[in-house]
Order: structure tokens, then sequence, then C-alpha cells
């Protein structure tokens, strides 16, 4: 979600990547509730609030660029309405209209909190990204044929809507390199390729005591490669690990890179520099 935010944040221009905004040491109170960061941050670039995954960052982010303005983007962005994907059983997810908003709830979304989003949304999202900030419709059947071979319909790539400039879209695609290069995501790293995505550790909803449980969590990484001219955008999801310590960015990049390394030597995309030390394989 911080990458949507930052989007947003860019285009509006309420945030450059160069604006510098103070992490508070790891710790904000907002409507009489405490954020925390995973480590205490100080002055930092806006880019390094994405690339280091700071949530009191991207809550100052979603609180200069206002509730009206960020709900407005999660509606283009296609957040809280289907994709439309050939398949049954399609979700629409949660995103409150702002009228039903709390006096935390500016910040908590802007970090990914109080919005409940689907993968295929989440996926099409960063692809728009890729796409130069243009929104396609996923489909997975590209024709359907009769049982003589003849074709009956074929499916063609649909534009649903614009949603950030193209130079809105490069720019949040280098702060995106970052996470993966020398922020949260340096696991994703495939090599030969520029990698752009985000990590994302998010807690879920204690059933019990309806608050965001501290053991339970779900883990992800969402991106694309390459970067400077996509041709696969995917997100890995890790839903409850077992390991309480761990991260998107300890478990589910690993598993983008391996599985991303994979697709595009089948794609036939061939590398477009040389692989460094930097760019080594994970271990597993």
């Amino acid at each position: 979600m911080k990458a949507m935010v930052a989007a947003a944040a860019i285009e509006e221009g309420a945030m450059k990547p160069t604006t510098m905004v103070f992490g508070e040491h790891g710790r904000m109170t907002i409507a009489n509730t405490v954020i925390h960061d995973h480590e205490k941050l100080g002055w930092m670039s806006f880019a390094q609030v994405i690339q280091k995954s700071s949530n009191i960052g991207a809550a100052k982010t979603g609180m200069a660029l206002g509730g009206q303005r960020l709900y407005r983007y999660l509606d283009a962005f296609g957040f809280g309405q289907r994709t439309e994907i050939d398949l049954p059983g399609e979700g629409v997810g949660l995103v409150k209209n702002p009228k039903a908003w709390g006096r935390r709830s500016l910040a908590s979304i802007s970090m990914g909190q109080e919005i409940g989003v689907t993968p295929i949304q989440m996926v099409s999202a960063f692809a728009a990204l890729a796409n130069e900030g243009i929104l396609m419709k996923p489909y997975v059947v590209s024709e359907i044929r009769d049982a003589d071979g003849h074709l009956l319909k074929r499916v063609a790539p649909q534009v649903k809507r614009r949603v950030i400039s193209p130079e809105t879209a490069r720019s949040v695609t280098r702060i995106l390199e970052g996470v993966v290069t020398h922020g949260t995501g340096t696991r994703a790293a495939i090599p030969g390729f520029r990698v752009a995505g985000k990590t994302g550790t998010a807690q879920q909803i204690d059933l019990k005591t309806h608050r965001y449980s501290s053991s339970r969590f779900i883990t992800s990484f969402v991106g694309y490669a390459p970067a400077d001219n996509p041709r696969l955008a995917m997100i890995v999801i890790i839903d409850g690990p077992k390991d309480k310590r761990a991260s998107g960015g300890s478990l589910a990049a690993p598993v983008f890179s391996s599985i991303g390394e994979q697709v595009l030597s089948y794609l036939n995309v061939s590398t477009d520099r040389p692989v460094t030390l930097a760019m080594a394989m994970p271990n597993f």
C-alpha cells in the first residue's frame, strides 16, 4: 500500500523523492495511539521512507495528501472493486468511504491497515506502475476454440484508465528499485535484471479480540521486472508463517526471486547487465 500512497503523493505534488521526512525515532502518537517503525529512523528522504518501509513516514505522507485525495487514488488503482478478471468468485476487498473513517484512519490506511485488498487487485495496481500509469483489465483465457479448432473468441488487452502520469510511474519505479538494491527487499533481486517491488508484513485480525494479532502475520512481496522494460508482474504471499520474526523481505522476497528468474528465462528475456555480488541469489 505504501507504493500506492507514494504514487498518489508524487502525482499530487505532496511529496518529491528528495523531500525530507522525520521518522520520529520510530515512535509517533496519533489519535491517542502509537505508531511504531521496525527501526528508530530519524531524518530520511521520501524515497527512503518507501525503501525502509517506514510506517511513520507513510502516515505523514497520507496526512500531507489528505483523505479525499488518498481515497480518490485508492479507487483509481482499483481497490474496493472487482478487476473483472475471468474467474468466478472474485471479491471486492474492503475500502471504507472517508465519511466512515476514524481519527486515525488516514494514517492507518497509508501504511496498509484498515483496508483489505485481494492479491489480483494488488498485482494489477503494481502492473499499472510498471505500465507507466495505465491500469489494465487482467484476464486468464486469451482465446476460445471449438472442438474443430475454429476460433470462437479472442481476448485482447484492455485499458481501464490512466491512474498516474508516466513521469510519476517512472519516479515510483526508481524508488521501488531502491527497495530491492538497498532497502527491505534485497532478497527479491534477480541476477542480471533490474527489479522494482515492495515488501509487505501485515498483522492479521484476531477473530476473538477483533484487534490486530501480535503473533499471526501475512508476509508478501509484489513487484515487476525488468524494471526498465517490464515483462513480469508478480505477487508472492505467505499466509501465517510459523516464524513470528519473518517478514516480507526475509520470506516472500526470495520466493519472488526464484520464480522470477525462471519465468524471465522461460519468456526468453535477456539479462541487461552482468551479475554482481550484490545481485547474487539468496539461499533458502
